[in-house]
């Protein structure tokens, strides 16, 4: 269960928990803890528990997440452009992260596995575009 302090201060915004982990040793406890659509870009989340938590459409963007617990958290539709999610302490699964922005961010080794025949895919894609493009323009041509 969810430390209320430590949710309350991430919930007053980045630079405010910023400023209040600086003078902070501990883990900050955020396991289940709703915090979908809320705006934690550049957040140091690092040693947190955010397992369970709701990041769902989370605009996490260079956020640290450093050794962070993320075991069952929802980062669905979440902003993790820049993130390094290579550092999390728990695996991630793919299904968490289902319509999650990932441009830029690292992944761990596990799921770098599974993404990069999707980036395949998508450049055979963009080819075909531009041949059916082509394919088009000539037919109208004639």
């Amino acid at each position: 269960m969810a430390n209320k302090e430590h949710v309350g201060m991430l919930g007053e915004g980045a630079d405010a928990w910023n400023q209040w982990r600086k003078d902070q040793a501990i883990t900050p406890d955020l396991s289940g803890a709703d915090f979908s659509s809320k705006d934690l870009s550049g957040a140091w989340l690092q040693d947190s528990d955010l397992s369970r938590a709701n990041l769902r459409g989370a605009d996490l963007r260079d956020a640290t997440l450093d050794r962070v617990n993320l075991s069952g958290a929802s980062l669905r539709e979440a902003n993790l452009q820049v993130v390094d999610l290579s550092v999390a302490k728990r695996g991630l699964q793919t299904e968490q992260l289902a319509g999650a922005d990932l441009t830029g961010a690292t992944l761990p080794p596990e799921l770098t596995k599974l993404y990069d025949p999707l980036e395949n895919v998508n450049n055979i894609s963009e080819s075909a575009r531009k041949l059916f493009l082509a394919v088009l323009a000539a037919c109208l041509y004639s």
